[in-house]
């Protein structure tokens, strides 16, 4: 007869076998608990399936961190000009696969306000998003699927209330493409001359993002701090049109 049992005794047993440890200790996380129980037949591939599942997981992020700003996401693209996330352009991939950063598409209007026996004035606005509080010519970015023109339009209905119509109050004037010109992006602005009469202004008020729209005298434009380039857009403008001017 065996003596009984001390504190210090104990009865060893044959250790559970995997299969009964995996299950009795099985994981708390039902991908790994679907794992742990599949058929025997695809036992062996859990390994190559949770590899899989992390790479998809990783390679996603991937994608969505590093990849084309784009309102689809696709792997393996190329570039031309420039790289996505830079800030250098604006990137995009067209329905031929071919992916581009081009320079950002904006539009400016120098709106020049006439009236009898007065100097010419300007419409300048005060922006109310960065850089802020300085002056600069009213315009904005194209949009995708708009002409220049319908831009146009739209940047100064939006900005200060105004309604023009490109063809008949405006006209092209010239092209800004300096690399260096806004420092948030490469933007090339082509920039209209638009003229107007002091009885079409009245109900000009800022709008969007500027916090205030002026007339400006051309004799004042170079007391003001302007955002961009916008200074040498308009010293470039009265020298061209207003030679004379003070």
């Amino acid at each position: 007869q065996s003596p009984p049992p001390t504190p210090h005794s104990f009865r060893l047993s044959p250790p559970p076998s995997r299969r009964t440890r995996a299950v009795r200790m099985g994981p708390k996380r039902g991908l790994g608990r679907q794992l742990v129980h599949l058929p025997p037949s695809l036992r062996k591939l859990r390994g190559h399936l949770l590899v899989g599942i992390v790479a998809c997981l990783f390679g996603g992020l991937a994608v969505k961190t590093f990849g084309p700003r784009c309102s689809f996401e696709r792997r393996g693209l190329v570039f031309h000009g420039g790289e996505p996330g830079s800030n250098e352009g604006s990137c995009i991939c067209g329905g031929d696969g071919y992916c581009l950063c081009t320079p950002s598409l904006a539009i400016d209007a120098i709106i020049e306000v006439t009236a009898v026996n007065e100097e010419p004035r300007i419409l300048l606005v005060q922006r109310k998003d960065p850089p802020v509080g300085v002056h600069a010519i009213v315009g904005g970015f194209v949009e995708v699927n708009e002409s220049i023109e319908s831009a146009l339009e739209r940047e100064v209905q939006e900005e200060v209330n105004l309604l023009i119509n490109a063809e008949q109050d405006c006209q092209q004037w010239h092209v800004f493409s300096d690399p260096a010109r806004d420092k948030r992006r490469h933007t090339v602005s082509t920039v209209f001359r638009c003229i107007l009469s002091a009885d079409r202004v009245t109900n000009m008020k800022g709008k969007d993002d500027a916090r205030k729209a002026e007339l400006i005298f051309l004799s004042k434009l170079n007391d003001l701090d302007y955002g961009f380039d916008h200074k040498e857009i308009l010293r470039k403008y009265v020298a061209e049109f207003h030679p004379t001017a003070p």
